[in-house]
Order: structure tokens, then sequence, then C-alpha cells
């Protein structure tokens, strides 16, 4: 019981990891498949946190989507 549970948020934040990295990359403008870089030893890691961590988003719109404005609410779809 314990380890499926604990599975279970293991899993749900390794997601949420990934989704966050993947807007990151994206405010970069990068694709989201560059996070598989992450996967390379020592390397990889130093990478993502330089690219997702530390340097600066891009000025102005890019291709994946415009900036918010600081304390905007984020975006939602409509409902259908």
């Amino acid at each position: 019981m314990f380890l499926g549970d604990a599975m279970r948020r293991f899993l749900s934040f390794s997601g949420l990891s990934i989704l966050r990295s993947v807007r990151r990359l994206h405010d970069r403008d990068r694709h989201g498949a560059w996070f598989l870089l992450n996967f390379l030893p020592v390397v990889g890691g130093m990478w993502l946190l330089l690219e997702c961590g530390i340097l600066p988003g891009t000025k102005g719109p890019n291709k994946y989507d415009a900036p918010s404005a600081p304390g905007a609410a984020p975006k939602v779809a409509p409902a259908p």
C-alpha cells in the first residue's frame, strides 16, 4: 500500500517537473525535446540547470508563446 502511494507521488511530481522544464525551455525559445539532454550524465543536468534556471527568457514574443505580464493570471483554455 505504501509503495503504491509513494510511486504515485513520484510519478506525479516527475510529470510536473518535466512539464515545467518544457515550459521553461519554450520560454527560452527551445523545443521541448531539449529536455532529453537531461539524461546525459553530468553534462545534461548541468545544461538544463543553466538553460532553465539561470539564463533569462527571450525578450518579447517567441515562436511558442507571447510573454505574460508580471503578476498576470495564467492562461486557461476556454471550456468546450
